[in-house]
């Protein structure tokens, strides 16, 4: 709740600073029936004025519809596909409620410069919990602050970087060179080029064929009528991990190029325990899957016409 809590928060002020209207698609999954729902458990930021909330409760019944749904009580990706289906705007964002976007990657989001034949990502900053963090009383900037103090693991296109010391950290903070995605490839080789420098602080994305695979399911940016071309995450498999990567394949297979955010244009994700994830299974065809995809074996749409369920009416709440 607490990571929800600074989410909202979050989106809120940074949608109200830019007077920019965003909707934001809570999808509430398999509910308990003796604990009460999410609009009424989460202190909704009053000041919203720019974010519209709609939350979107997917009952025990059409949960136990999927394959797989005694051993995971959420199921994360049919839950994105029909907040897909249901959305409004021409742009869809798919992320989590344990994720804050840096500022510098709100006024890109917001701008009005994105691309429709292009697939948006970015780096993640893991993160230290503080429960600060949901007081609902920092700043905008007080929170990337707080957050930032904490990081501990950086996950770029091909890797991951480890900040194993208050030290490094730091340093990474005080000069803006954490490790991330292409550019800073080229800066450790060659640190002491001005151009290199200028290059770092200047470009805020690149673009790249090579697919990255830092956690797509925290943000991948696109337009609707994409993820509908696309039929949406993988539905039918007896596992519901690697499924976010499955889709930057589809993506990449309908023709999308992909683009990657660079730091500061990040997000920032709060550590949390994965003891619920002990029960997936693991997707052992994934590597079929995707080859399959990329070669046109396995057709990029691969979900029949009713993903997201789109005939099915769910109960919705608007905040």
């Amino acid at each position: 709740m607490d990571r929800l809590t600074l989410f909202q928060n979050a989106l809120a002020m940074q949608t109200s600073r830019r007077k920019r209207a965003v909707e934001l698609i809570v999808v509430e999954w398999n509910p308990l029936s003796d604990r009460p729902g999410l609009a009424d458990a989460i202190a909704w930021n009053p000041q919203r004025d720019y974010l519209k909330i709609r939350i979107i409760t997917i009952g025990k019944e059409t949960h136990e519809s999927y394959v797989n749904s005694r051993k995971m009580p959420v199921l994360e990706y049919p839950g994105k596909n029909i907040g897909i289906r249901r959305a409004t705007s021409k742009w869809v964002l798919t992320t989590n409620p344990d994720i804050v976007f840096s500022s510098r990657l709100m006024d890109l989001l917001l701008s009005g410069t994105l691309d429709e034949n292009t697939v948006y990502r970015t780096d993640r900053f893991d993160y230290q919990w503080r429960d600060v963090l949901s007081s609902g009383k920092l700043s905008e900037k007080a929170i990337e602050n707080v957050m930032e103090s904490q990081v501990f693991m950086c996950y770029a296109a091909a890797s991951s970087y480890p900040v194993r010391s208050d030290l490094r950290r730091a340093f990474y903070r005080l000069s803006g060179f954490w490790p991330c995605s292409m550019k800073f490839k080229g800066l450790r080789k060659s640190i002491f080029r001005p151009s290199i420098i200028r290059h770092y602080y200047k470009t805020l994305w690149e673009y790249s064929d090579q697919i990255s695979i830092a956690a797509p399911g925290d943000f991948t940016l696109a337009t609707k009528a994409a993820f509908e071309r696309c039929h949406g995450y993988f539905e039918t498999i007896d596992t519901f991990t690697g499924l976010d990567l499955i889709m930057c394949h589809q993506m990449q297979a309908a023709g999308m190029r992909q683009c990657i955010f660079l730091y500061p244009c990040v997000i920032y994700h709060a550590d949390h325990s994965r003891a619920a994830q002990q029960n997936r299974n693991p997707l052992t065809q994934l590597p079929q899957i995707l080859s399959g995809i990329d070669s046109g074996e396995i057709a990029y749409n691969i979900n029949a016409e009713d993903w997201g369920r789109p005939n099915d009416v769910f109960s919705e709440q608007i905040l």
